[in-house]
């Protein structure tokens, strides 16, 4: 799809721009390009960033970008939507390397009584294929996509881009002591980082020591990629690390995908306590829902 390439082109253009943009021009009819600063009577779609927008973040300011159709022609409705849902996680590599930080996102799909996985820890696949879609659209616009050491060992994901024309993330794996070998674990090779308490000999991938007192830091965590130019991270699970995140206020984004199911018993999207009151429970901003074929996905800002 030529909007999808390109968003994918926006991503990799913003991450080197030396200027403020001002505006982004795709050119999709007679030629497949994205220009920034450079408007054309000629251009079929302009993204208009205003004066602020070089100041904000895309996930909580995106009113700071007006996208302005100049041939109907080459995109319909449902791009249009496509190009507005995915635009601001295309910049966030221009204002994570602007800020040096690293953006993180967490994204799951949940029953309706809240279950990610069935007690005997079945999970596949609770959400539908709308949602699979846009988790894969959300690996190729991130830079990296991290799971606990407990889902890697539990579900063996692959953690790569199939759904969609796009780059693999950077895998990152969080926990654990033993040794992870690429041989048994589809998402464990040359390119992995690995955050964990202590290291096992030589091995295939990079190894990041960090203490567990009594759970990692996971601030640190981002502090840590953010230096490496990771400046995005798509959270996968499980349960105990996306409830790290959240609890240590260490999320920019939570994305929830509600499946019409009920289990009655399984595993909890979220796990931890010292919550006693309704006035002590997390919040967010900007909430809204997205339609995902016939289910849906709660989007939140902390």
């Amino acid at each position: 799809m030529a909007l999808w390439n390109a968003l994918l082109q926006i991503r990799e253009i913003l991450l080197n721009v030396q200027d403020s943009p001002r505006s982004i021009s795709i050119n999709l009819e007679e030629r497949e390009e994205v220009v920034i600063n450079n408007e054309s009577l000629n251009d079929d779609i302009i993204i208009h960033c205003n004066d602020r927008f070089a100041g904000s973040t895309p996930l909580t300011d995106d009113d700071n970008l007006f996208i302005e159709v100049r041939n109907n022609s080459v995109i319909n409705s449902l791009e249009l939507k496509m190009l507005e849902m995915y635009l601001p996680y295309a910049c966030l590599g221009y204002f994570g390397k602007r800020h040096n930080k690293c953006f993180a996102i967490s994204h799951f799909a949940q029953t309706l009584d809240g279950r990610i996985a069935t007690l005997t820890g079945d999970s596949k696949w609770i959400g539908n294929d709308e949602n699979l879609l846009h988790a894969h659209r959300m690996r190729a616009l991130c830079d990296a996509i991290l799971v606990g050491v407990k889902t890697l060992e539990k579900d063996n994901p692959r953690l790569n881009v199939r759904k969609v024309h796009g780059p693999d993330p950077i895998r990152v794996i969080i926990g654990g002591n033993g040794q992870l070998s690429t041989e048994r674990f589809h998402a464990v090779d040359s390119n992995t980082i690995v955050f964990k308490e202590s290291k096992n000999g030589l091995e295939p991938f990079e190894s990041i020591l960090i203490q567990k007192e009594p759970q990692f830091d996971l601030k640190s965590v981002l502090g840590v990629l953010a230096e490496k130019g990771i400046y995005s991270v798509y959270i996968e699970g499980g349960s105990y690390t996306t409830s790290s995140f959240l609890e240590q206020k260490a999320l920019d984004q939570v994305q929830i995908h509600f499946s019409g199911k009920i289990l009655g018993s399984g595993t909890n999207s979220f796990a931890f306590g010292n919550i006693g009151e309704i006035k002590d429970a997390i919040t967010f901003s900007n909430g809204r829902f997205i339609p995902m074929g016939d289910e849906v996905m709660y989007i939140g800002n902390l």
